[in-house]
């Protein structure tokens, strides 16, 4: 992943210029750190590929390619808009706004790439990690989109 310094701001350059299925990232260093956007790119490079730490994720909208590393900073507060939040707690709720059809939605969910993530995800932090850090990232979720929890 390439790097553009600009003063306190750091572009975090995705495959292919940030092209779909990858995205550009952007961090910002001051007194609050911000990580916006934190791409499949991150993800894949890994928490040390962003120089600082992080505060606090902004993801500008709910699609999977601009909030795929969000996981590799639990302690981040997360915001993002209230319309987008069920879509990051849900697979089916995203399919649902990118209004896939039923059965490409059973396709989906059956996709190896899909099953190969969760096995990571669970390999790497154990299920009890697992359950526990979904449960943050969901109360994390409501705090930021302002419903009740």
């Amino acid at each position: 992943m390439e790097t553009f310094n600009l003063g306190n701001l750091t572009v975090l350059e995705g495959d292919r210029k940030g092209k779909y299925p990858s995205a550009n990232s952007i961090l910002v260093k001051d007194e609050v750190c911000l990580l916006i956007d934190p791409s499949v790119d991150v993800d894949k490079a890994g928490r040390d590929s962003v120089s600082a730490r992080v505060d606090v994720i902004v993801n500008s909208h709910a699609h999977e390619d601009h909030f795929a590393g969000n996981h590799l900073f639990p302690e981040a507060e997360l915001r993002i808009h209230e319309q987008d939040a069920s879509q990051m707690r849900s697979l089916d709720a995203l399919m649902d706004a990118y209004g896939t059809p039923p059965a490409e939605k059973e396709a989906m969910r059956n996709r190896r790439a899909l099953a190969d993530f969760q096995e990571k995800i669970i390999e790497q932090r154990g299920r009890a990690a697992l359950q526990k850090q979904q449960e943050a990232t969901a109360k994390r979720l409501l705090k930021a989109s302002g419903c009740p929890s």
